[in-house]
């Protein structure tokens, strides 16, 4: 089990650091309790975190990955189940990504990266994807295209 303690740390902005950090080192579903100070309204006030905002980061960091155990909004107290995965899996794939800026230039570079990803001993084992982007200013403003490889 994990414990955040909230009074300072959500006013800080080093929030959701806490929760991700928190979440992963634990062990697949383990608990995750937060204690938090208040506010315990739903009304949203400038310069306070409440601690319908401090659950709704948990969900919005975490996703799929938590589990609500206990929300007692009144005393403060916030429990989850995580269910994440700490090791790590080579089946998962790999994933490779190259942004350019689009300019004809670059395009003997952009081979050349693409060739060194295609390279990686881990692309090769495992089901594997290489994406490109490129951005550009053009008379409609700007856009934005990727294709995956």
């Amino acid at each position: 089990m994990k414990i955040i303690h909230t009074k300072k740390i959500k006013y800080q902005g080093v929030l959701h650091y806490a929760i991700k950090y928190a979440a992963w080192s634990l062990k697949k579903n383990a608990i995750l309790l937060i204690k938090d100070n208040g506010p315990y309204e739903v009304v949203i006030r400038p310069y306070l975190i409440s601690i319908y905002q401090v659950n709704q980061c948990v969900h919005q960091f975490l996703k799929a990955k938590v589990k609500t155990i206990k929300t007692d909004f009144r005393n403060g107290i916030l429990e989850y189940k995580v269910n994440l995965e700490n090791s790590y899996d080579v089946n998962k794939g790999w994933s490779g990504g190259i942004i350019y800026s689009g300019n004809s230039s670059e395009i003997e570079l952009l081979n050349k990266a693409i060739r060194g990803l295609y390279s990686q001993v881990e692309f090769n084992k495992s089901n594997s994807e290489t994406a490109s982007f490129n951005a550009s200013f053009g008379s409609d403003g700007f856009s934005f295209s990727s294709k995956i490889l």
